[in-house]
Parts: C-alpha cells; sequence; structure tokens
C-alpha cells in the first residue's frame, strides 16, 4: 500500500507540475505572467498550491481507497491476530499522504522551473519518480527502524510511516519526526522556487 500511495501521488504532480512552468515557458505565456502586477513569489505559492491541490486529488482517492479496504485488511493481508484503526490512525494517514502530496509537488516545480519545455522537465523529473518508487519498494521489505535518523529521510521517511500507521505500530514521536521533516524539506523547495522564479537567465533561457 505505501508503495501504491508514492506511486499514485508522484504520477498525480508529475503530470501537472511539470507543465505548471516549463508549460508556461513552452507556450510563451511566462512573459504575461511575470509582467501582472503581483510578487513572484506569490505566483510561485500560488504554483505549488494548484499543483498540491491536483496532486492532493489522486491523494484523497488513494486514502478514500485505503479506508474502504482496512475492514477487510486482516483478509487480504493474511494479517494474524486483531486489526483496529482508530481515529488516530485515519488522521495521520490523512496528513501524511496530504504531505506527501505537497513534497512531490514541490520537488517536481523544481525540475519544471529548470527545464525549457515540458518534455524536458518531464526527463529531469523522471530520475525522482523512479527513486520515489524503489523507495517506497524497498520499504516493503524493511522493519519499522528503531533509528531515529532513518525518519528524517526524504520520502524513504514518509514510506516506513504509511507502513507503520498501516500496521499500527508507529510511535508518535517518530510520526512527528518524519511530519516536521517532510515541512523542512518543502519549505526548502519553496524558498529555492523562489530564488530560481528571480532569476531570468534561468527562466528564460534559451
Amino acid at each position: 500500500l505505501p508503495m501504491l500511495i508514492i506511486t499514485f501521488v508522484f504520477a498525480g504532480a508529475l503530470g501537472v507540475g511539470t507543465d505548471a512552468i516549463a508549460g508556461e515557458k513552452e507556450r510563451g505565456t511566462l512573459s504575461t505572467l511575470l509582467m501582472a502586477p503581483i510578487k513572484r513569489n506569490e505566483i510561485i505559492i500560488g504554483k505549488v498550491i494548484s499543483t498540491s491541490i491536483i496532486s492532493l486529488s489522486s491523494a484523497i482517492s488513494s486514502f478514500i481507497g485505503i479506508i474502504a479496504s482496512l475492514p477487510f485488511a486482516k483478509e487480504i493481508f493474511g494479517i494474524q491476530g486483531p486489526v483496529s484503526y482508530g481515529i488516530g490512525s485515519y488522521l495521520q494517514l490523512l496528513i501524511i499522504i496530504i504531505i506527501l502530496a505537497m513534497l512531490a509537488s514541490s520537488v517536481i516545480l523544481l525540475f519544471s522551473a529548470l527545464a525549457k519545455s515540458v518534455k524536458e522537465a518531464t526527463n529531469y523529473a523522471m530520475p525522482i519518480y523512479i527513486v520515489a518508487i524503489l523507495t517506497a519498494v524497498i520499504s516493503i521489505f524493511s522493519g519499522i527502524p528503531s533509528d531515529k535518523g532513518v525518519y528524517l529521510i526524504p520520502i524513504y521517511n514518509i514510506a516506513i510511516a504509511l507502513k507503520g500507521i498501516l500496521g499500527s505500530n508507529i510511535d508518535f514521536t517518530n510520526f512527528m519526526i518524519v511530519l516536521l521533516s517532510s515541512i523542512v524539506y518543502i519549505a526548502l523547495a519553496i524558498f529555492v522556487l523562489v530564488k530560481m522564479f528571480k532569476s531570468e537567465r534561468i527562466l528564460f533561457k534559451k
């Protein structure tokens, strides 16, 4: 399930995020957008929010599907012993999926800002997409780590957190480490995006 969630969310961000900035460059509408009476950091925030909303649609559909399947978790996955999920587990799951959507959107937009076309942006972002999927696959074969440092590794920490929530064995401290570190990564990506948007050389490179 963590692998499927990460795949769906990154696929949603990849489809929209690569067009959000690189598409504007390719169509020649970026210059018009920059002439609008708004700050460039506001444009970037708008791009991140709009891309995240589309990516979140994939995330929410994944969340709804998971919620619907959880009552049958024992039969589907052959789990031994009692399985029960409270409101806290559902809330943690939703928060992590939302954070994942925002992280994926922010990272994809970085490559979109670097590229001159949608095709080039997709080529730039594809390795990250593959790494995200491989990271989720690795989490399948690993247990829930006790080392706090592991929960700082981007994407992998989210995969582990999803696995821990679904297995009802994630520590609240580790959950908060995943949450706060991911927010920091999102903030850093947005900061870099704002800096890139202020560079004419990056935005209008030939």
